[in-house]
């Protein structure tokens, strides 16, 4: 059976092609892993309608109402040792594509005590840093201005040597830190783009980026619409003009 139609299904086709500028392999310091981090530029492609937001915006929508009924959303519970469990999952997140803002709120990012600490956020930040094109935004909680300054201050050393092996193959990060005095406990991921407000992912932490794998925590992807929900709150309250007493991009 044959039939030949004179209709055209497809209105549009939007293509997004990535080009890697530079890619640099750099070893952890608790892992045997190694993490490549990618400077990549993306550009959109329309074949068609150039017009079509209204209906692709339909269709996203459609989804993501069909998501809630579903099973679909990550869930993962790392255990005691499972550090490299937990920088794969990280890894995996962070190259999401479509995104072009990450945020981490998380009260203790800043804090090198528990045991390998500074081997540990040194890994962490090359892997949240994994691909450059994400704008980081890692809010952290402080005591006051000063307290940020010099939790920040302190920070920046214990990274220097990976800001410093990065800056010398001409790889800059693109982090931003934020000291904030107003409390918060739960720990948060955000993966956020700027012109489509559709394109969103939220992940709930069990427990601060310096623990992973020293305790049984886990890391939950949650609805689309309860992650806006709360990263609305977070944003005009958290990060608020009142309650930033600091805010730093590494050098």
């Amino acid at each position: 059976m044959y039939a030949c139609y004179d209709v055209s299904f497809i209105r549009s086709i939007h293509i997004t092609m990535g080009i890697t500028t530079k890619q640099i392999k750099v070893p952890l310091q608790l892992s045997s892993k190694t993490v490549v981090l990618k400077d990549i530029v993306y550009e959109p492609i329309t074949i068609g309608e150039a017009n079509a937001e209204p209906l692709n915006s339909y269709f996203y929508r459609e989804k993501l109402l069909a998501s809630r009924f579903i099973k679909g959303r990550r869930f993962e519970f790392i255990t005691k040792g499972q550090y490299e469990r937990a920088l794969e999952i990280f890894e995996e997140i962070v190259e999401s594509g479509g995104f072009d803002h990450m945020w981490v709120y998380d009260r203790y990012f800043m804090d090198c005590s528990p045991e390998g600490g500074e081997k540990r956020i040194n890994d962490i930040i090359k892997v949240l840093g994994k691909n450059n094109r994400l704008s980081k935004h890692i809010v952290f909680k402080a005591k006051s201005k000063e307290d940020a300054e010099q939790q920040f201050e302190q920070f920046q050393k214990t990274i220097q040597p990976t800001v410093s092996f990065l800056n010398k193959r001409g790889f800059t990060l693109n982090f931003t830190f934020y000291g904030t005095i107003e409390p918060f406990h739960d720990r948060f991921l955000f993966l956020i783009n700027k012109n489509n407000t559709d394109v969103f992912r939220a992940f709930m932490l069990g427990t601060s980026f310096n623990s992973f794998g020293d305790n049984y925590s886990a890391i939950i992807e949650l609805d689309p619409l309860d992650g806006k929900h709360v990263f609305r709150i977070l944003e005009e309250n958290i990060v608020s003009q009142n309650h930033i007493v600091l805010s730093r991009g590494l050098q």
